[in-house]
């Protein structure tokens, strides 16, 4: 989602076209809904902006569905999330979400084609569909432990099917992600946008590399305004946003020094 911050330049894996970027008008809808196939419960978010950052509004009461690749719906539920509050005096922020659990299914099938459909309460239909990227997970306990200020990180992976790229995501105490195509050179020194290092020294740092699809990945990968509209690549019918998945290829921890 678009909470995750990946406003990343990278290589591409496949070629893919450029969509013509899109403007939002005076009352626009924005969807983030990624498919996240390592997990059976999905959360998606429904906005609305009338362009300006601080517009955003949650919306309330849309019916949001999703079609399975056998035909099944299942409905998200509409829940708050509370965020506690940081600091003393200030409010706790209540944001609506919605939820779909994809157990009574079997979770996500590797591959398959998923629909989505949201209708607001004031009649507006989003329309969207991707389909996950096969990978074949693997997972290595601990990497050799790692010197930010000497050493470079080099991983390398198989490609899966139906990728469009791959996102090489680092967290400790913030998060670094960059998109790559099956093999990525991480220097040590290296910084996320907001100037705080890849690698936090001290810690144990965790790196998840996915496969993400040709939806996912040409909306987080431009450096893009979502409430303006400048510089998106959007997929969705009567939205913008993403309606995307993305499927585990590796998981590592890197004990960082």
């Amino acid at each position: 989602m678009r909470t995750r911050s990946i406003l990343c330049a990278g290589l591409l894996a496949t070629a893919c076209v450029d969509q013509t970027p899109v403007t939002p008008t005076a009352n626009s809808v924005i969807v983030l809904a990624v498919i996240d196939a390592s997990v059976n419960d999905q959360t998606f978010i429904v906005q609305t902006t009338t362009g300006a950052e601080n517009q955003q509004r949650d919306v309330k009461g849309a019916r949001v569905t999703i079609t399975t690749p056998d035909g099944r719906t299942i409905p998200a539920a509409e829940v708050p999330d509370t965020i506690p509050p940081r600091f003393t005096g200030d409010a706790r922020v209540i944001n609506t979400r919605y939820r779909a659990s994809f157990a009574s299914v079997g979770g996500i099938a590797l591959g398959g084609t998923y629909v989505l459909h949201v209708v607001l309460a004031d009649g507006r239909e989003v329309h969207g569909a991707t389909t996950v990227p096969v990978s074949a997970t693997t997972t290595s306990p601990r990497l050799p432990d790692f010197d930010r200020r000497h050493d470079t990180l080099s991983l390398a992976w198989p490609p899966a099917r139906g990728a469009a790229a791959y996102e090489v995501f680092i967290s400790a105490q913030t998060t670094f992600n960059v998109f790559s195509d099956t093999a990525i050179v991480i220097p040590g020194l290296a910084e996320n946008e907001d100037g705080n290092p890849a690698f936090w020294p001290g810690l144990t740092n965790r790196i998840v590399v996915n496969a993400v699809d040709a939806n996912y990945y040409d909306y987080y990968r431009r450096t893009s305004d979502i409430f303006s509209g400048r510089g998106l690549i959007n997929h969705l019918d009567g939205a913008i946003g993403v309606f995307g998945s993305i499927a585990p290829i590796a998981s590592y921890t890197l004990v960082v020094h």
